[in-house]
């Protein structure tokens, strides 16, 4: 009697503890890995895209402080350029001239000449007397000359001339607009300074005016 009540307790014992038995090896979703792959590739993707961000903001940069280095050169610069005038200019008109034009006279003029000089003697009547001159005369006056008449005149004027011409641009309005390029660029540059991730800090604010 006894034996038989033992034996169905002893069988329930060995089915319970094949039933507590773990199942070997562990599986995931295919979901699941498909998701970390995605993760992991997208992670890179944005790697490399900063890494490129990175390298043209760089060039950026170097462009914007070159070109604000070749701005400034620009300012200090001049331009010189000799300008070749051949040409004829002609001439055709009718000039009143109305002038007392003074000639001071200051001279001594020769005197050599021979003089007859007519003699009444009496009842003898006349005798003409022949006397030689010589010397100088000294002249001291001046003579106006006195012109009133049209003048007409019609020639033609030649003109060959090397004209140099030097212009510096600070001394033209484009110095006000090269001005204005440079502000724009260094806003620009500043703004090429600014992290690529802020992380929420707010960034103050570039505003450029434009030069009249």
């Amino acid at each position: 009697m006894d034996n038989e009540k033992t034996q169905p307790a002893i069988e329930t014992q060995s089915l319970y503890i094949k039933k507590d038995e773990p199942k070997p090896g562990l599986s995931l979703p295919p979901g699941y890995i498909v998701l970390w792959l995605v993760t992991i590739l997208s992670l890179v993707l944005n790697v490399l895209i900063l890494r490129q961000v990175a390298f043209a903001k760089q060039a950026a940069q170097q462009a914007i402080d070159d070109a604000i280095v070749t701005v400034g050169n620009l300012q200090d610069a001049a331009f010189t350029y000799t300008a070749v005038i051949e040409d004829t200019i002609p001439i055709n008109a009718d000039l009143g001239l109305s002038e007392s034009i003074p000639v001071p006279v200051d001279e001594n003029l020769p005197l050599d000449a021979t003089i007859s000089v007519p003699v009444e003697i009496g009842p003898f009547g006349t005798y003409t007397v022949t006397l030689p001159v010589s010397g100088t005369v000294p002249v001291r006056t001046t003579l106006h000359i006195v012109i009133d008449q049209p003048l007409h005149v019609s020639t033609t004027i030649p003109v060959n001339l090397e004209v140099p011409i030097e212009v510096a641009v600070k001394d033209t309005p484009l110095k006000a607009t090269l001005d204005d390029v440079i502000v724009r660029l260094e806003a620009l540059a500043a703004q090429l300074d600014r992290p690529l991730l802020s992380f929420g800090r707010s960034e103050p604010e570039i505003t450029t005016e434009t030069v009249p």
